[in-house]
């Protein structure tokens, strides 16, 4: 009996050691991770309250709030996506000299090896909006001086046609750094849908060589779009649909090969996946919804006409809420409209908006409230 206390005290001390391993392994193992997953909760919470500053359009706001969570960002893809955030806002915000900043910060993280490929592919789109926006040949030689951009901008050309071969060059680039649905949609929507319609010199390239070209961008990103979705805000989701049914629209002009129903399907696509965010308060995605509304009875009105213009005045209602100019979540749209004031008569986009205003009281209402007579 006496010979078994000793090895009870051992079974014992063995228990006691075993007891406290295990402790520690479960504390390390799901106590840290617990620690990590509330610290990238807060994480994510403040990066969703930085974002609802941009999409407000409260620029400084944003700033403020990317800034403070640059400095507790969790690794390298993080910290990409944070500065090319405080870009954007600074060059929206155009304070001082706010577009060089942004600029300068766009360039760091493209320049930044230890930043994933897919996060400086984000850069590329971006600035391919920065010099498409702009047109701007000296804007563009001031800032983007230096190879690999330099070696974009055409010896010849006028300046518009010239900055539309950047624009095209950027988002090539973005794509071969890292293949996305965005860019490529920009690709055929933005940049191609004008070249087939000869708005832009097409070069040695016919336009059905290019509406072909169109489509095969499509094709591409169709198949890429639902894998990145996700990492893409709504703003952007919206954006890559309207761009896909523009080229849609576009190669057919030239290639005959899309039917009437493929085409509105895309339309209703782009407008469906907007829909849960026209009411809220992001006022960046709600301008591209706009857009899309616009675009849907454009479509409508130039493919099929009387048969359906109730669908075009419901289409076009929510632009009677943008009459006033004082709501804030309108000031975009405004904005977007607000050049068809100083556009010729013979315009594309201001023939179709004036009859579209002859269907849509409340779309007639906004032109008027623009300053046009519609």
């Amino acid at each position: 009996m006496m010979q078994d206390r000793p090895r009870y005290k051992i079974l014992v001390v063995l228990g006691i050691v075993f007891v406290v391993a295990a402790g520690f392994f479960l504390y390390t193992k799901y106590g840290y991770q617990n620690q990590d997953n509330n610290t990238m909760a807060v994480y994510n919470e403040k990066y969703q309250g930085a974002q609802a500053f941009q999409n407000s359009g409260d620029y400084s706001g944003a700033l403020d709030a990317f800034n403070a969570l640059l400095k507790s960002v969790p690794d390298k893809a993080s910290e990409g996506k944070v500065k090319i955030f405080i870009a954007a806002n600074l060059f929206a915000r155009n304070q001082g000299d706010d577009q060089a900043k942004s600029i300068a910060m766009y360039k760091e993280v493209w320049n930044d090896p230890l930043v994933p490929a897919y996060v400086r592919a984000k850069v590329l789109t971006d600035l391919a909006g920065v010099v498409i926006r702009s047109k701007d040949e000296s804007f563009y030689t001031s800032h983007f001086n230096e190879p690999p951009f330099s070696d974009f901008l055409p010896a010849s050309g006028t300046s518009s046609s010239k900055m539309s071969i950047v624009y095209l060059k950027i988002l090539e680039l973005s794509d071969e750094t890292f293949p996305n649905s965005y860019a490529e949609y920009l690709i055929a929507g933005n940049y191609y849908a004008p070249l087939s319609a000869n708005d832009i010199p097409v070069g040695t390239a016919t336009p059905e060589q290019v509406a072909k070209i169109m489509q095969d961008y499509v094709k591409k990103a169709d198949i890429l779009a639902p894998t990145d979705e996700s990492t893409y805000k709504p703003e952007i989701i919206v954006q890559r649909y309207l761009y896909r049914s523009i080229a849609l629209n576009g190669s057919n002009r030239i290639l005959k090969n899309i039917s009437l129903a493929e085409r509105e399907d895309a339309l209703k696509l782009a407008l469906s996946k907007g829909a849960p965010y026209e009411n809220g308060n992001d006022y960046a995605t709600k301008a591209v919804i706009m857009d899309v509304r616009f675009f849907y009875a454009q479509f409508l009105n130039r493919n099929i006409g009387k048969e359906r213009y109730s669908d075009i005045v419901t289409l076009l209602k929510p632009f009677g809420g943008a009459v006033s100019g004082s709501d804030p979540s309108f000031k975009a749209t405004r904005a977007r409209f607000m050049d068809l004031v100083t556009r010729s008569d013979t315009d594309f986009k201001k023939v179709n908006a004036l009859a579209l205003a002859q269907i849509s009281p409340e779309f007639k209402d906004f032109l008027t409230s623009l300053g046009l007579k519609p």
